[in-house]
């Protein structure tokens, strides 16, 4: 939505699904959204400042999730041909159950203020965001005697932010 050339809002929203989660229904849908805006300064506070061509602020916050290609809620047995050493027929585990996995959930939050000055002269804009992922899938070690020596459960938690500047400088047009 756009209102007087000034303000824009925009929303967005979905759901994902995963039949990964085994039999726990309410763990197979995750909604995803995000919302945005942008504040366009220049045409509201600074109309008559002539040497910022646009000062614009935007900010978004949003929420999303995660799921491994990998991983089942089912146990899964690969058969093998004839042991050389054994002369008898084998199996491992391709894939183990993991019924209690759950969606890998990140929030992010991104502000940037963009100015164009003195005629397209000078362009930028300095940005932060931040980005914190909870459930994080890691990798656990188990013993070999349940037919794998890793596991994956949602064990961790991400976090990043960080700062953004960029300046472009056109001296001659």
């Amino acid at each position: 939505y756009s209102y007087d050339d000034r303000y824009v809002f925009n929303a967005n929203v979905r759901i994902d699904g995963s039949n990964k989660f085994g039999t726990k229904a309410n763990d197979k849908l995750l909604p995803i959204w995000s919302v945005s805006g942008l504040w366009h300064m220049k045409n509201e506070i600074l109309k008559t400042v002539n040497w910022v061509d646009r000062l614009s602020l935007r900010a978004s916050f949003g929420f999303q999730g995660n799921m491994h290609d990998h991983e089942t809620p089912e146990l899964i047995i690969k058969q093998h041909g004839m042991h050389r050493q054994f002369d008898e027929y084998y199996s491992s585990v391709y894939a183990f159950p993991n019924p209690y996995l759950k969606w890998e959930k990140t929030r992010s939050f991104n502000t940037s203020l963009e100015f164009i000055l003195l005629k397209n002269k000078i362009r930028g804009n300095v940005s932060y965001y931040y980005k914190k992922t909870v459930d994080a899938f890691i990798t656990k070690k188990v013993s070999g005697i349940n037919g794998v020596n890793e596991y994956t459960v949602n064990k961790g938690t991400l976090e990043n932010q960080g700062f953004e500047v960029a300046l472009n400088f056109i001296p001659v047009n």
